[in-house]
């Protein structure tokens, strides 16, 4: 499972030469990555990569960079107040999509023929350097990573019911898990669904490795200190709506101490990179203080 990236290609803005053919199908690729055949997949990632750099693919979708291995920054942009929003899933980012679009335009989006907020940011796709945009305001928001994981169930997995549309074959895998039996089977989940891998990936993936590049980087909690950064940038008074809050009560309590555990080893790499923000003893302490004595 690629969770830290290769570093094959540069994070630049070079070009490639061109090549000649066909362009690649992202379908045929996502075919093979969900048939059990994922180095192959990825073979093909990395050949859409080289034709965004040459000129032949306009844009780069999140999945492509990540499944190819390379550096990838996705962000939502406000160009006309010079504002880079680094989108990470399941920290509060319909709600921030929905703010840096009506900094843009001036108007709350509207979705036309169901596209949605995130299928309108989608087909821009992902940068691989950000050298241009070094007079832009670029934050992100971040969360305890097992917070994140117990909103991620409770939205994608019990509300929206993800795993109903796995990609790969559900042989094996109940599509109604409860939240102990999905994270023991958490790898699992992910390989087989594109909707799962998306909300699951740890944030350093989206992060890039590269947080000290970002301007402002906030936790979930201070929503309101972002707002008001945000607002005195812009000039007039900046609100989050709230979006993507379906889903059944789940809580730090409802996981088994080898859930628990699990969880903390999968997102070890994100405690590390926030160290700063949120620590493994903090969530450890509030994770022992709601079990029974």
């Amino acid at each position: 499972m690629l969770f830290r990236r290769s570093r094959f290609a540069k994070n630049s803005g070079e070009k490639s030469p061109k090549k000649v053919g066909p362009k690649l199908s992202l379908g045929e690729a996502n075919r093979l990555y969900y048939s059990g055949h994922p180095e192959e997949a990825k073979v093909m990632y990395r050949e859409m990569v080289d034709e965004y750099l040459s000129g032949r693919r306009k844009f780069l979708r999140f999945k492509t960079a990540y499944r190819a291995g390379v550096p990838f920054w996705n962000f939502r942009f406000s160009h006309r107040n010079k504002l880079a929003y680094l989108q990470i899933y399941k920290n509060a980012c319909t709600s921030l999509s929905h703010a840096i679009y009506e900094s843009e335009h001036g108007h709350p989006y509207e979705a036309i023929d169901g596209i949605d907020i995130h299928k309108y940011y989608q087909r821009m796709g992902v940068q691989l350097a950000i050298e241009e945009y070094d007079d832009y305001y670029k934050f992100a928001v971040v969360r305890d990573p097992i917070k994140r994981f117990i909103s991620a169930f409770r939205n994608r997995v019990a509300h929206h019911n993800d795993l109903a549309k796995m990609d790969a074959p559900r042989t094996g895998l109940t599509t109604e898990p409860d939240i102990n039996y999905f994270v023991r089977n958490l790898e699992e989940y992910i390989s087989r669904s594109d909707m799962i891998e998306t909300h699951f990936l740890p944030q350093e993936v989206m992060l890039n490795d590269g947080i000290e590049r970002l301007d402002g980087v906030f936790r979930i909690e201070d929503m309101d200190e972002l707002a008001l950064t945000l607002s005195a940038r812009v000039g007039h008074k900046v609100e989050f709506g709230r979006y993507q809050t379906g889903g059944p009560k789940a809580t730090l309590s409802d996981l088994e101490p080898d859930s628990f555990e699990k969880l903390l080893n999968f997102y070890d790499g994100d405690y590390d990179l926030l160290e700063s923000y949120y620590s493994k003893s903090t969530i450890k302490d509030e994770f022992l203080m709601g079990k029974p004595k």
